[in-house]
């Protein structure tokens, strides 16, 4: 029965070469963009190494001060003194609430994370990092450009970087602010040139000079706190740019590593506590803590804020987008099944005639169009591992590399099997159902 199947289905294949074209033109090109956007956004978005624990993790990039409107109440009092009139004069500022008069946001001072973020009860571990800046090398006189983070201890913990070998610091590396740095292998080779090992071998960064304990597996991910290509110990980052002279301000960042199996809300409760118990400085009324997760922080530059949590808002908008992509060809693709399904009425009318039965008609158109529809889905993944690869060799997406894996590959398989049945079942089912003479008659739907 199967390969009668396949017979038929070839011989109608090629019976209207111009409709298979058509069909598989559509069906490929539609699957191509899903399997793309799918793998970009696995490769960004989903739980690989080393942002294994995303779920359980909140990004503090930033904190934002404020100053609320004043409003101005003079009083005079006179007061009699001998044969002389002495003027009191009292002078309230009271702040209004909700009226901003001036603001600032940028990111956290060194000392307000370790006395406030480092000292919560709810985090499993609290991490503070200053984010890559780029940094001037020179191997053997060639200039290289390299982006370099500073890094605690903590940091190795809640990250599950690949070691190629080596490791991380340690809480004595930092403290005693050992000149030692972690690398990625793209960057250990490019400054050493190729080599079996990296380990213990020095680069120099201005006058000083730096040793390499650990090299790691460059990230696929575009994420900033990850994507550098070097990593240093905290410790050896100045003073003046770990704290401003405003307020709370200056040139770190926090992460925040939350309890297995406890409520983002925990946290964010703990945050809100200390917003509302710090005591204020630099005439500031109010700060504000903002934490993300690793979708907001893709979200925010969207919407040109990092002062909220869009992460929810982003991924509606991109389901809605990937969703009405493949409504319409799915639409278009009935249409064309159906008139492909048409032509073919006064046969479905004579083997209904000779005794074929509904549901075996309804079998064969669906299991036709699942044939075409994979074989759409071959050449659908043929494209999409050349636009894959013409991506990375283009670098368009900066400090991002995309595979195609095995979870995108059953993805994939997924998304053909329910575009297939949804673009075949409709016209299958309805032709199925037509009556013998009407078809024989009027070879029409």
């Amino acid at each position: 029965m199967l390969k009668n199947y396949l017979k038929t289905t070839y011989k109608v294949l090629m019976r209207n070469k111009f409709y298979t074209f058509v069909s598989l033109f559509g069906i490929s090109f539609t699957l191509m963009v899903l399997m793309v956007v799918t793998a970009f956004l696995d490769n960004e978005l989903g739980s690989n190494r080393p942002l294994s624990n995303k779920d359980d993790i909140l990004f503090l990039p930033n904190l934002e001060m404020k100053r609320w409107e004043r409003k101005t109440t003079t009083t005079i009092d006179t007061i009699a003194v001998g044969d002389s009139i002495k003027y009191d004069t009292t002078i309230v500022e009271t702040p209004l609430v909700g009226q901003p008069y001036w603001s600032s946001n940028t990111g956290l001072g060194y000392t307000f994370c370790v006395e406030h973020i480092s000292t919560m009860a709810s985090p499993a571990l609290v991490s503070i990092f200053a984010p890559g800046g780029q940094i001037e090398v020179y191997p053997d006189n060639e200039r290289l450009e390299l982006n370099a983070s500073m890094v605690d201890a903590n940091f190795w913990l809640i990250f599950d970087f690949e070691f190629i070998e080596g490791h991380g610091f340690d809480e004595s590396t930092v403290d005693n602010q050992a000149r030692s740095m972690v690398m990625t292998e793209v960057a250990a080779e490019q400054y050493f040139g190729h080599s079996d090992s990296y380990l213990n071998r020095e680069i120099t960064w201005g006058y000083e000079k730096y040793t390499v304990v650990g090299v790691v597996a460059k990230p696929n991910t575009s994420n900033f706190v990850v994507s550098p290509d070097i990593f240093m110990p905290i410790s050896l980052f100045p003073d003046k740019f770990k704290d401003h002279d405003l307020g709370y301000f200056g040139g770190c960042n926090a992460v925040i590593l939350n309890k297995k199996g406890q409520s983002e809300n925990v946290v964010i409760n703990e945050l809100k506590q200390i917003e509302n118990n710090i005591e204020m400085k630099d005439d500031f009324d109010i700060l504000t803590i903002h934490a993300s997760n690793l979708v907001d922080l893709y979200a925010q530059p969207l919407f040109k804020s990092n002062n909220n949590r869009s992460g929810q808002k982003f991924l509606w908008i991109i389901f809605t987008i990937l969703g009405l992509f493949l409504l319409i060809p799915t639409i278009n693709l009935i249409n064309l099944n159906m008139t492909r399904i048409y032509e073919r009425s006064s046969e479905i009318g004579l083997r209904k005639a000779f005794g074929a039965q509904s549901k075996d008609l309804l079998f064969q158109f669906i299991f036709e169009n699942m044939i075409l529809t994979f074989l759409g889905g071959i050449i659908g993944f043929i494209m999409t591992l050349l636009i894959i690869n013409g991506l990375n060799e283009a670098k368009i997406i900066e400090n991002s590399h995309l595979q195609f894996n095995s979870k995108i590959f059953f993805t994939s398989i997924i998304i053909t099997l329910f575009f297939g049945l949804c673009s075949g079942i409709i016209p299958a089912w309805r032709m199925s159902k037509k009556q013998i003479a009407s078809t024989i008659k009027t070879s029409r739907i």
